[in-house]
């Protein structure tokens, strides 16, 4: 990877064939207490790192989850932990990936916070 990082989240991003096409870190903890806003995408033909889109704000212990090609967009972050507030009271933000890979949305928000957890997606 460019950056080590710890408490990141990760997933598969899948092409429109439905194929693995890369895979994608996302935020983190990087030098022991700064909360990492980048995001880091793995090509799986080229074998590379490059740099990904940073998102609007560092987070750590969020969840990830990648969507299937016919979605509007490519993955969703979930909650977790951000610069914003305080590690006993987690995130509810919940942030999408354009399909290009280049630009984060904020989607909305959860009812509840979470950390530390794991999302899925339901069809």
């Amino acid at each position: 990877m460019i950056t080590s990082r710890f408490d990141h989240c990760s997933c598969a991003i899948q092409s429109d064939d439905g194929s693995t096409h890369s895979i994608i870190v996302i935020g983190g903890t990087v030098d022991q207490e700064d909360y990492s806003n980048t995001t880091e995408i793995l090509n799986l033909q080229d074998k590379k790192w490059i740099q990904g889109p940073e998102l609007p704000i560092g987070i750590t212990f969020a969840a990830c989850v990648a969507l299937p090609p016919t979605a509007n967009f490519a993955c969703v972050v979930v909650g977790g932990c951000t610069e914003e507030e305080e590690f006993s009271s987690p995130s509810s933000k919940v942030y999408g990936l354009d399909k290009s890979l280049k630009v984060w949305t904020h989607l909305g928000e959860i009812r509840t916070g979470r950390r530390d957890h794991i999302a899925l997606p339901l069809s």
